[in-house]
């Protein structure tokens, strides 16, 4: 035989070999699987304030830039409330996810807490900072109208269309903390139609009731001027700086001619 066809021969037993290596390197490999690409996890409060001695429900967002993460555990920890739910949630890759956690607002001063939040997956922990505002635990107690009479006394609450009364009330705290960083403040609205009925002042500066004690008594005075008859309930809003922390719409006052 000539040189030719024993070449011919050796090139097509390294090829065959050639193919038969690569498919027995694909059998031996097929099970392995490619490393799934690490979570990245960044968390964030959505609720950012509360009152103290509450038990609200924080909102919480958690963001994933990575692969993905299953069974995540979040934890908040902050000096301004204590956790009482767990969050354990799944989080895709590229997605957000929105969760909900129980928490116990503690008796501190009203100001802004950091907040941190941890996100545990596959013993991997990521962790974000928020912040949290504690607004004065404040309510409003011993909401009345002005009384008329001497003897027997009766509320002013029916009065006429071109006629005027006063609500009073006072401010309780049922917190043993008061350092407050912003200033306490009322307001008196009416729903609906209030024509000619007018409340004055706008809006009224609080002082502070002391650690669980109440303030002295503050009034709106209301008058109607033409205004038609009707029930017009009165609900009383307490502020803490631009965030209301209480409201009482529990008086009506009527206008009949």
């Amino acid at each position: 035989m000539d040189k030719t066809y024993w070449a011919i021969i050796l090139i097509a037993i390294i090829a065959i070999g050639t193919v038969i290596g690569v498919f027995a390197y694909v059998y031996m490999n097929q099970g392995e699987k490619v490393p799934a690409a690490s979570a990245n996890l960044h968390a964030s409060l959505i609720t950012t304030n509360g009152k103290a001695l509450d038990k609200p429900t924080l909102n919480v967002s958690i963001s994933n830039t990575g692969g993905d993460a299953k069974g995540v555990s979040v934890s908040l920890n902050s000096d301004a409330f204590s956790q009482l739910s767990t969050i354990q949630v799944d989080v895709p890759a590229s997605q957000t996810v929105y969760a909900q956690c129980k928490v116990q607002i503690k008796d501190v001063n009203s100001q802004e807490y950091s907040v941190s939040i941890v996100c545990s997956c596959n013993g991997a922990e990521n962790t974000s900072n928020s912040q949290f505002y504690v607004l004065p635990a404040i309510g409003i107690v011993n909401v009345r109208w002005y009384q008329v009479g001497f003897i027997v006394l009766s509320d002013k609450s029916t009065i006429g269309p071109n006629d005027n009364t006063t609500i009073y009330f006072k401010i309780t705290s049922q917190s043993t903390s008061w350092t407050y960083t912003v200033q306490l403040s009322a307001t008196a609205t009416v729903p609906g139609n209030t024509q000619g009925l007018t409340i004055t002042p706008s809006s009224i500066a609080l002082g502070s009731p002391g650690p669980q004690g109440t303030s002295n008594e503050y009034s709106f005075g209301l008058r109607t001027h033409n205004t038609p008859n009707g029930k017009y309930v009165i609900t009383i809003h307490v502020l803490a700086g631009s965030y209301e922390i209480a409201s009482d719409n529990s008086k009506t006052l009527t206008v009949s001619s």
